[in-house]
């Protein structure tokens, strides 16, 4: 009778799972669970990912054999499965037998003959062909399938040189540009993680397919092999080899070769940077800035390297040397794996270890015994430092295997229980999901293992151990009550839990080095001190300071060449901004630019008649009030308003505009796409959302299971869809339109997917989409480079679409999206030098500016910084591969504007106050719409009115 109890009250829970929306589609079959063998309800998780990482992989292969034995693929015998981003395919064999790859999305299959079962690394043969500075990324499969959810996201690097290092006119060093250089590659697989390094899949004997699926970036392709990555010689039967040769140390040798001068580097946005925090780093100036090292923070992404060339004076042996800065991971290292001449010359350098030092510091490579001695040639050689994990490879990857299964083990429960269960309600927790507590026990003792295995090789316990301790003690005592995990807000840290381990691993894979220069010193020579003593000290104190007083470069620009601009942002937006401006703008227009940060309101600096010539980043509606009261110049007057303005998206121009005028010039702009984790759509049998009407299909499934939906789409959205619009003219508008039978049908489906669907009005997208509460939603495409960065431990488990739409009568659907949230660069009418403000502005909102913009500030900030650019040419040479832009460009060619109008601070009341008064207080939507219609239409008329618009 007991068991009958259980068994009725969690068939009332499975029942209530999504009431509100009546039946789940009928050819989605109820997976959720079944029946133990003492009668009590088991659900159902194996088809659940979360176990597919590399690191299980290995762990099932790991008494596989490394077969010595090379295997070239046959590239002539490859199949191409067409693909449903792009046209037909034109990837095609080339006559020297190489593979041309330019398809977008295409899978393509290559035959390969195993004669041996084991694990093979995938070496491949290419040379990236010059486009937009865009990483390869690309899935590799077997058989049919990625093996483990890494080899979904593997990489290729390009190659690239920077001009030399130029002064302008005031003798301060420009910063280098890349540009690409074609250079034949042989590269090992690893993914854009970096954790594992080279990847080792396994592959069984006999006729198998492997099949790679790029992301449309062209590039050659020469070959593909199946082998081992050789290990290198140890260091002392390296050195014992060229001893045995005869040769000798070489002596009285001190050679420095300055970092700031790269010979090659894999990324553009790898460049020398300029310090002036001590006298001791070459070269340095008080009075200039100098570009004197290497490295710097945005040299951090694993698998990122850069080359030096350097050159020995004699043939013999060396001690290598480097002078370094490493105050990025305090309490932990980085690590470089360092080649001489393309190869690693003993193992000892697969991974050398920069510790951490907020200073700079000398370190001769070496180990406890003492330095290397490095054999070298006379004459020249290439030196290359590429970033890798290192010993922190077990760290990294015990922390994604865990945030994977923990993020399982939460999605079961939430499945059951709803993030927000009832703390006094039994759901039967240990009868539903009786694994669930050996599994947080099984990560827990992963998480105590990998604290002990940090102690060793740091040398002490720190902040690191001690959190990692503290989560698995959290974990352990989940396990020991898994019914009370509904409890005392037990469910939220577990969360909370996951989340910090995920922000670990982001803060781990970021390792970043500074370098000053490298040195070949013998074995009776020391490298130059790093530290000023007293003395030197004072004097760089002394001198820094007279020279902050120098301004004999602003004197060398007349007041007629001179402008004030603001902005608005962040320090290191406004740095990147002064550095381009010193770079490429003053010393080539003859114009000096004051940059400054606006720390107060622009209305109330112009109404002390202090505020600036030009502004950056002001947003759309702000430019219209501003253009209103005649505060702001009409840029379309100026020759070339419109070439600039046709390198963006068509109609960005629109919410500048007032009365046939355009007062600002768009640089950026928003759009929204629909995010979906594919692993639980794969899992539940959903296919991807086309149309509204298919969103409702969706959520009846997802809410079924306590899942929620972040995708609802905007009134705005809806209205435009469905052939309506805001205003009753698009060239000159005066009233809206909301009182019209189609505005208030849009406005009835936006909110029933509040009331009437149970869609949450507020939340966390970003948090509940990583963890699979939330597997579906729709938001600004800026998440995107989000979730890439802080949420690794699902890379590979989600996909960007586009925006559904709305079903046309013919058939058709409609995607279009409204939007005017851009901002835009403005002149302010009390500019005295208007000429020299307009060179300003068209200067930076040229496509080449943008792009630089849009590079530099990511390589300083990281991915997560990417730049919303409005410039259809910069949204091309950014990181974005071939398949996102795709769907970028899909959705911004259904973006269209809506204007702003006097008063248009009512348009925004009235709809919101709808929308909250018919979601949040039932009350009837064309009443309330109508209503406000009046209200709002009478504001603009007032305000028409009050700036005599109507005559």
């Amino acid at each position: 009778m007991q068991k009958m109890r259980k068994w009725v009250v969690v068939l009332l829970v499975v029942s209530l799972f999504g009431s509100s929306l009546g039946l789940v589609r009928a050819d989605v079959a109820d997976s959720s669970g079944g029946q133990n063998s003492d009668g009590d309800w088991v659900y159902n998780t194996d088809g659940q990912s979360g176990d597919n990482t590399y690191y299980y992989y290995m762990l099932e292969h790991q008494a596989a054999a490394h077969p010595s034995r090379e295997i070239a693929v046959d590239l002539s015998g490859l199949k191409v499965t067409a693909s449903e981003y792009g046209d037909a395919s034109d990837t095609k064999l080339l006559p020297d037998k190489s593979l041309n790859i330019v398809a977008v999305g295409e899978k393509i299959t290559f035959p390969v003959n195993v004669p041996e079962t084991g694990l093979y690394a995938v070496e491949m043969d290419y040379l990236p062909v010059k486009t937009a500075s865009i990483q390869y990324l690309f899935a590799f499969g077997i058989n049919g399938e990625t093996p483990f959810t890494e080899a979904n996201s593997c990489i290729l690097s390009r190659v690239y040189q920077n001009a030399p290092i130029v002064q302008d006119e005031f003798g301060d060093d420009l910063r280098p540009q890349p540009a690409q250089t074609p250079e034949r590659r042989k590269q090992f697989l690893y993914d854009q993680t970096g954790v594992y390094g080279t990847l080792y899949f396994y592959l069984e004997a006999g006729q198998q397919e492997i099949s790679v699926c790029f992301d449309g970036t062209p590039l050659i392709l020469y070959g593909i092999t199946l082998k081992q990555e050789l290990e290198p010689a140890s260091y002392q039967d390296y050195v014992s080899v060229y001893k045995q040769q005869g040769h000798k140390e070489v002596l009285q040798k001190l050679e420095l070769f300055q970092a700031e001068n790269y010979l090659r580097q894999s990324s553009s946005q790898l460049w020398p940077v300029a310090d002036k925090s001590s006298s001791l780093t070459q070269p340095f100036s008080y009075d200039n800035v100098k570009i004197n090292y290497g490295g710097g923070s945005q040299w951090k992404t694993p698998g990122q390297w850069i080359s030096w060339e350097i050159e020995a004076p004699e043939t013999g042996f060396y001690n290598l040397g480097i002078k370094y800065r490493q105050g990025y991971l305090d309490g932990l290292f980085t690590s470089r794996k360092i080649y001489i001449d393309g190869e690693v010359p003993f193992k000892e350098l697969n991974a050398v270890r920069f510790n951490y030092s907020s200073g700079w510091k000398n370190m001769l490579l070496g180990d406890s015994n003492g330095a290397y001695s490095i054999f070298l040639e006379k004459g020249k050689h290439t030196i290359t430092m590429e970033n890798v994990i290192g010993d922190l490879t077990s760290t990294m990857s015990v922390l994604q295997t865990v945030i994977a299964d923990l993020n399982k083990q939460y999605l079961s429960v939430v499945m059951i229980t709803s993030a927000d269960p009832d703390p006094y309600r039994d759901y039967y927790l240990d009868k539903q999901l009786p694994d669930l507590p050996a599994a947080l026990r099984k990560n827990a003792d992963l998480l105590f293992a990998e604290a002990k295995r940090l102690e060793d090789i740091v040398g002490a316990k720190g902040a690191e151990n001690a959190y990692f301790e503290d989560v698995a003690y959290n974990l352990q005592n989940y396990a020991n009550d898994i019914v009370g995990l509904t409890g005392s807000g037990k469910l939220t840290k577990l969360k909370n839990d996951i989340n910090g381990l995920s922000a670990k691993l982001t803060v781990y894979q970021e390792q970043a080095l500074d370098i000053d220069y490298i040195a070949l010193v013998s074995s009776d020579k020391k490298m130059p001190k790093t530290a000023m003593n007293v003395w030197e000290w004072i004097v760089y104190q002394v001198r820094s300071f007279f020279a902050s007083f120098k301004s004999n470069k602003a004197a060398k620009v007349s007041d007629e060449k001179s402008i004030r601009v603001w902005i608005s942002t962040g320090i290191d937006q406004f740095e990147t901004i002064k550095n381009i401006i010193t770079d490429e703008f003053s010393h080539k227009y003859g114009i000096q630019v004051d940059l400054e940060l606006a720390e107060g309101s622009l209305v109330n600096a112009l109404a002390a008649g202090t505020g600036p010539d030009v502004m950056l980043g002001v947003v759309s509606d702000t430019v219209v009030n501003l253009a209103l009261r005649g505060a702001v110049v009409d840029l379309s007057q100026y020759e070339g308003y419109f070439d600039i303005l046709s390198q963006y998206v068509k109609g960005a121009e629109v919410p500048f505009k007032l009365e046939g005028h355009y007062y600002g010039m768009p640089n950026t702009n928003g759009c929204s796409v629909m995010f979906i984790r594919t692993d639980i759509f794969q899992d539940m049998g959903l296919s991807v959302p086309k149309t509204w009407e298919d969103m409702y299909d969706v959520a009846q499934v997802l809410q079924r299971y306590n899942m929620t939906l972040g995708a609802a789409p905007s009134f705005a959205n809806l209205l435009y869809q469905k052939g309506g619009s805001y205003f009753d003219s698009d060239e000159n508008p005066t009233k809206v339109m909301f009182d019209e039978d189609v505005a208030i049908e849009a406005m009835v489906q936006h909110t029933e997917f509040f009331t009437k669907y149970g869609f949450p009005v507020s939340y966390d997208f970003a948090n509940r989409f990583r963890t699979g509460e939330m597997p579906i939603g729709i938001a600004d495409y800026s998440i995107y480079v989000n979730l890439k960065y802080t949420a690794p431990e699902i890379s590979g488990l989600w996909e960007m679409y586009p925006m559904p739409g709305t079903l046309q009568a013919d058939g058709t659907v409609n995607c279009t999206q409204m939007d005017n949230s851009g901002n835009g660069v403005i002149m302010l009418n009390d500019c005295k030098n208007k000429d020299a403000a307009w060179e300003f502005i068209k200067w930076w909102s040229d496509a080449k500016i943008q792009t630089r913009y849009a590079n530099d500030i990511e390589a300083c900030l990281g991915i997560s910084a990417r730049y919303a650019t409005a410039n259809l040419q910069t949204l091309q040479d950014i990181g974005w591969t071939k398949k996102e832009l795709n769907i970028l460009t899909t959705q911004f060619e259904n973006l269209k504007f809506i204007p702003i109008v006097p008063g248009n601070y009512y348009v925004n009341r009235g709809v919101s106050n709808t929308i909250r008064g018919v979601v949040d207080h039932d009350e009837n939507a064309r009443e309330l719409l109508t209503e406000w219609t009046i209200k709002i239409n009478d504001e603009i008329l007032r305000k028409r009115t009050e700036f005599n618009m109507n005559n």
